[in-house]
């Protein structure tokens, strides 16, 4: 089935009026003024600024509004949808869990961990998810849809069909589920039908004409295997192309690797190799949102976070500034490897941007005293803290061995700058 594409997202998150939403936010904001600390106020701000497209803006009201009321299940429940929104999955998935122990009876709480693992491409997870969903509420619509996509993703096909042919099986979305069953099945006839139907119960629709398209390409050319998908890929055989791609990688011919791995990813959706082989590749082209993705795919799919993958997840974050989330990773980055410079580095810089200068300097102590970035860090870490000569003879001490280091001089010329001013 068609995903919904990031364009289309963005025109939905845009659509509306501008104006009326912008004037929302401001309305808000000012009343927000008069009744410091308001709850439904603090998630009416995050609403229109998610209205007006800026999903980043919108997480500030929420956080400070839990500041003071951490355990309250409406602001956990917009941060965690919010924060999945954004592609944050590992905060969003801590953010649920939370809403889960605050209010034990939740159901926003298993909707938004059986979202997260269906984007995680972990297929299981979202099937007890929604076991007990529907043992609080046995029609609820949205656990049937999901446990249909979570057997129609493990190939399961004859058991998605059964799960898109039960109540509500009028919607729209069940029938699409029961007609690419059907086509899954190798039932072009159902298929067809199915499609037909939705087409005429919903024209102009995209994803029903290219149902419909795509049964009527296969009947057309149905001496051919190739219409149908390839069953699940064996792990010999995933780990085989894993290998090729790797190769290929290491030839430079990253585009073809890339092709190759999402193969393998397409065939078999639970390889760690794969999902970590093609974050690396992402990462080598700078496709850091991709990357950081399906670093997140391999995080998710291992029983414990695997040292490399979350090192890959944080590098990828801190490419798109992204340093808070960068931090929280590292964080249990360090419990697995107490020494590791990535994740020193990362809480000490982390640290320094958000104004927590002697935390940063208690990072920056740990870190390996060769790499000149971390001892660069100290040095403005103790000019920070106003600890002049002790930031100077830092400074001096890299100057001495890298005459031309910018951040150094820098520093030296802010030092000197205080001192003339006194």
């Amino acid at each position: 089935m068609h995903r919904i594409t990031l364009a289309a997202l963005v025109a939905l998150l845009l659509s509306g009026a501008p104006g009326v939403h912008a004037q929302t936010a401001r309305h808000v904001r000012e009343a927000l003024v008069a009744e410091p600390g308001s709850a439904t106020l603090s998630v009416a701000l995050s609403d229109a600024l998610r209205w007006e497209g800026s999903l980043v803006a919108a997480l500030e009201p929420l956080q400070t509004a839990l500041k003071e009321m951490p355990r309250n299940p409406l602001l956990l429940a917009k941060l965690g949808d919010l924060l999945f929104q954004l592609g944050r999955y590992e905060r969003a998935r801590e953010t649920f869990k939370e809403l889960g122990s605050v209010q034990p009876d939740s159901l926003d709480a298993l909707y938004g961990l059986a979202k997260i693992c269906r984007a995680l491409l972990d297929w299981d997870r979202p099937l007890e998810l929604c076991g007990a969903i529907q043992a609080r509420d046995p029609d609820n619509a949205f656990a049937r849809l999901n446990v249909g996509w979570a057997h129609f993703n493990k190939k399961e096909y004859a058991r998605a069909l059964e799960c898109y042919s039960a109540p509500p099986a009028g919607a729209r979305s069940m029938r699409l589920g029961a007609g690419w069953s059907r086509f899954r099945l190798g039932e072009l006839d159902g298929a067809r039908t199915v499609f037909q139907g939705l087409v005429r119960d919903f024209p102009g629709d995209v994803e029903c004409q290219a149902g419909l398209d795509e049964v009527e390409r296969a009947a057309t050319h149905k001496e051919l295997s190739s219409w149908k998908l390839p069953a699940r890929l064996s792990s010999a055989e995933a780990q085989a192309l894993v290998e090729s791609a790797r190769k290929l990688g290491q030839q430079g011919r990253l585009l073809e690797a890339l092709d190759l791995v999402r193969r393998v990813v397409d065939g078999e959706a639970a390889s760690v190799d794969a999902a970590s082989e093609l974050a690396g590749l992402d990462a080598q082209l700078g496709n850091w949102p991709l990357a950081s993705y399906y670093y997140s795919v391999a995080i998710n799919l291992q029983p414990a976070p695997g040292v490399q993958a979350l090192k890959g997840k944080i590098w990828a974050l801190r490419q798109q500034g992204l340093w808070n989330d960068a931090a929280d990773l590292s964080r249990d980055l360090v419990k697995l490897k107490k020494d590791d410079p990535m994740a020193i580095g990362t809480l000490a810089y982390h640290s320094y941007l958000i104004g927590d200068f002697r935390k940063a300097l208690d990072y920056y102590r740990q870190a390996d005293r060769r790499d000149t970035l971390m001892v660069q860090g100290l040095g403005w870490c103790h000019l920070m803290l106003k600890e002049h000569a002790e930031a100077k003879r830092i400074f001096g001490e890299i100057l001495a061995r890298e005459p031309e280091n910018v951040s150094a001089a820098e520093g030296l010329k802010a030092i000197q700058r205080n001192e003339a001013e006194r």
